[in-house]
């Protein structure tokens, strides 16, 4: 059922804090990191391969969400409810995002049906080098969310004023000419 584990989505008390440990102390990458709504939620890639971190303000409990990705999301949501799974549904920028819980773990399942939200700076380096979507990601497929912020998705939340302030984009990802429209259009 799962095609890859991508993201850790971590709740956390002071997300400036930990992402810029993480940062200073471990050498990882800030690929992005957005305030808005009351919460901070920073993506961190600690290692060249494997899942970003996504820590997060707002994420209630201890226990970490394990987020795998899965190449159908409504046949996955049905065989974990056919397993007798409690799922709960919600939408990410990728695509499609259920959560459930199961031995004991926090664990939810997306669908990358919007390839276009995965920035260059969300990818690994052998997915960059390849010059394309990971070969694990069927077609078409989307990217995860939590891992990526276009220009678009900020003008039309500054259009609808949600009060969305970008806090740090990496530079591959959208440079500072994001950032300060961003702040600009809010």
């Amino acid at each position: 059922m799962f095609l890859s584990l991508d993201f850790l989505y971590v709740p956390c008390g002071d997300v400036d804090d930990a992402a810029a440990r993480l940062v200073e102390q471990l050498g990882a990458e800030l690929v992005w990191k957005v305030r808005g709504m009351g919460t901070v939620v920073a993506c961190v890639r600690p290692s060249a391969e494997g899942p970003l971190l996504l820590l997060s303000g707002h994420l209630a409990g201890e226990a970490p969400i394990l987020v795998y990705r899965v190449a159908d999301h409504a046949d996955a949501v049905a065989q974990l409810r056919a397993a007798g799974l409690h799922v709960r549904t919600l939408e990410i920028p990728h695509g499609p995002c259920s959560s459930f819980e199961a031995g004991g773990q926090r664990l939810a399942v997306y669908e990358l049906v919007r390839p276009a939200t995965i920035s260059p700076a969300a990818l690994t380096r052998r997915e960059r080098s390849a010059g394309s979507l990971p070969p694990r990601v069927p077609a078409p497929a989307r990217p995860h969310v939590v891992g990526a912020l276009r220009p678009d998705h900020v003008v039309r939340a500054a259009r609808r004023r949600l009060h969305l302030e970008v806090v740090a984009v990496g530079e591959r990802v959208a440079g500072r000419g994001l950032v300060r429209r961003a702040r600009a259009l809010v």
